[in-house]
């Protein structure tokens, strides 16, 4: 999986959430990542993954259906492999990659992580950055 270019806000808004990340993901553990990028993380095989700073997502727009866990707002959409979910209410994306394979309960739990370290955004909207 491809982790997204660094830039000054994901610079400045990725580390906080990263670091507050567990080393269990209930019982998966973290794995290392194969990534030029600082910002991404996984645990179990097959791999659920982290990215933080991502561009915004195909397909997402005022009309997207959105859902919203533990106080983050998250756009979903199936791809090959699982389902990517995209927090869309913070500073950056953020998005999650749960394989078939595993259990969306992940989500649950990075978004509590994310709704303590990275504030929503003041006007409560989803984030609409246009990279």
């Amino acid at each position: 999986m491809e982790t997204p270019e660094v830039t000054p806000e994901s610079d400045a808004a990725c580390p906080t959430v990263i670091g507050g990340l567990p080393i269990l993901l209930g019982e998966l553990q973290a794995r290392p990542v194969r990534s030029p990028g600082p910002y991404a993380v996984a645990w179990g095989d097959p791999a659920v993954v982290l990215r933080c700073g991502v561009p915004r997502p195909v397909g997402y727009g005022p009309t997207s259906s959105l859902l919203e866990i533990q106080g983050v707002v998250w756009f979903s959409a199936e791809v090959a492999d699982g389902r990517l979910w995209t927090a869309v209410d913070r500073e950056v994306f953020l998005d999650v990659l749960v394989p078939s394979a595993q259990s969306s309960a992940s989500v649950t739990m990075i978004s509590t992580v994310i709704a303590d370290r990275l504030p929503d955004l003041d006007s409560g909207a989803p984030a609409t950055p246009t990279g």
